[in-house]
């Protein structure tokens, strides 16, 4: 057996609908156009952008919720790691640079060996202090 309806039939169905309730007869006011309805303006919704502002104020209040000296100590040891990483690619180029022998590249080897040498005193220093703060948290504990 098919069963088939025809345009002619839900138009049929359509004009037989019951009109004399209110929500029928006040179509113009319930169907009203979202831009009308709304203060704002209307945008597609940036799910990363939000998941990346969530993830921004989660950090910032565990960052909050440290100590002075554990921000610290935190903040010494991405310093110490970016420092590290700066080592390793001046290291890299001087070794790309061996393996010429002219004049300008031996002033640019030169060049990053004394930049090499500035960052490893910055990385000392970064070190001396985060000890001291090791040393200071440790005489806490022993008290």
């Amino acid at each position: 057996m098919d069963v088939t309806m025809s345009p002619s039939m839900s138009i049929l169905d359509y004009q037989q609908a019951h009109t004399n309730s209110p929500s029928a007869t006040n179509t113009h006011q319930l169907v009203k156009p979202i831009v009308e309805s709304s203060k704002t303006t209307i945008h597609a919704i940036d799910h990363n952008k939000n998941l990346h502002a969530q993830m921004k104020r989660t950090a910032e209040k565990a960052k909050q919720a440290l100590t002075p000296e554990e921000n610290r100590k935190d903040e010494l040891q991405k310093l110490k790691e970016r420092l590290n990483e700066k080592i390793e690619e001046l290291v890299k180029q001087i070794k790309n640079l061996s393996k010429f022998d002219s004049e300008a590249t031996k002033q640019l080897k030169e060049s990053f060996q004394s930049q090499l040498i500035q960052v490893q005193g910055q990385l000392t220093k970064v070190i001396d202090e985060e000890r001291k703060l090791l040393e200071k948290e440790a005489r806490k504990q022993g008290l």
